[in-house]
């Protein structure tokens, strides 16, 4: 009987266990090594993990900025922060909502993490930009068309808006009216007397959509019409006022059409013609209109906006200002 010999296999070793030589194989020992080495890594991630949310990057300093308003202790009230408070753990987003939702006088904030201990709270706070009238009562309404105060005093410095018809009349709620088209037909105005830079309007009357009026620096009235070439119809009326008017001039500006222009009515004399449309015929009426009419096409003085129903055509306006 030949003798049985076992041999080394390059991929194994033997050993004895309890007397006996059993073959143990390599691959199966690195597979545990690199199981422990695993679990070994997780365990010290889930360490340094809670070492980070307890110990590590707790806030120290709290920075608030842009704010005139409120108080620190307001900011960080509201807003459920204080030092101490872990970095990670702080739910910025939330912090954020706590103080937009609650201090109406907050138009919008930042709240960013400042490693490893700072926490930075940007703020940008409501600016007036008019009041809103409704049965008697004064709203103040931000540039970003929320509610900022209720049943307040009227503001004489603050444009006024009448006709609107607010749906919420709680601060902090958004520029809403009980008729849909005005809340765009603000919205636009607004847009464009911003983008024009046209200032000192003191009163936008929006009572009848049809029949939009204007009020500028207390002594002219803006007669718009409908809502139709807002742009238009308010770029061609700050043309006339800045290049045709005379800084004292009061009265009515009415604003007839793309090809009709504008008509300048001086306050004495729409005042004067209301007293004595009874003993005016109405040929009389008819050539003092065409009078003035006839002057101003054959090129002469506008008469500073006092003419008598002057009126000022667009391109009257616009080369004015080289448009």
């Amino acid at each position: 009987m030949k003798d049985v010999v076992k041999s080394r296999h390059e991929d194994g070793q033997y050993k004895y266990i309890n007397g006996q030589r059993v073959k143990v194989h390599r691959r199966k020992r690195r597979s545990n090594l690199n199981t422990y080495y695993a679990l070994a890594v997780v365990f010290v991630a889930i360490i340094v993990l809670i070492l980070c949310m307890t110990v590590f990057f707790n806030v120290k300093t709290i920075n608030i900025k842009g704010v005139s308003l409120y108080t620190t202790e307001q900011i960080l009230a509201v807003g459920g922060v204080n030092n101490g408070v872990n970095l990670i753990r702080t739910d910025t987003d939330a912090v954020e909502t706590r103080l937009k939702n609650t201090l109406v006088y907050i138009d919008d904030v930042q709240v960013s993490r400042k490693y490893p201990s700072e926490l930075e709270i940007q703020v940008t706070e409501a600016v007036k930009a008019a009041q809103i009238e409704q049965d008697g009562r004064y709203y103040i309404l931000s540039e970003s068309g929320r509610i900022l105060e209720a049943d307040v005093p009227l503001d004489s410095e603050l444009t006024l808006i009448k006709g609107f018809e607010l749906i919420s009349l709680e601060p902090g709620s958004e520029l809403e009216s009980q008729d849909e088209f005005k809340t765009r037909i603000l919205e636009e105005i607004v847009s464009e007397i911003k983008a024009l830079e046209f200032e000192n309007i003191n009163e936008i009357d929006l009572t009848y959509r049809t029949d939009i009026r204007m009020t500028y620096d207390n002594r002219i009235e803006i007669q718009l019409g409908s809502s139709v070439d807002i742009e238009h119809k308010l770029s061609h009326i700050k043309a006339v006022i800045d290049k045709s008017l005379s800084d004292s001039y009061e009265g009515t500006l009415r604003y007839n059409g793309v090809d009709s222009g504008i008509s300048a009515i001086p306050k004495s004399d729409s005042s004067s013609s209301q007293q004595s449309e009874s003993s005016q015929d109405s040929g009389e009426e008819s050539q003092s209109n065409d009078d003035s009419l006839s002057g101003l096409d054959s090129g002469s003085d506008l008469q500073n906006g006092y003419g008598d129903d002057t009126l000022y055509n667009s391109s009257d306006a616009y080369s004015t200002n080289e448009w």
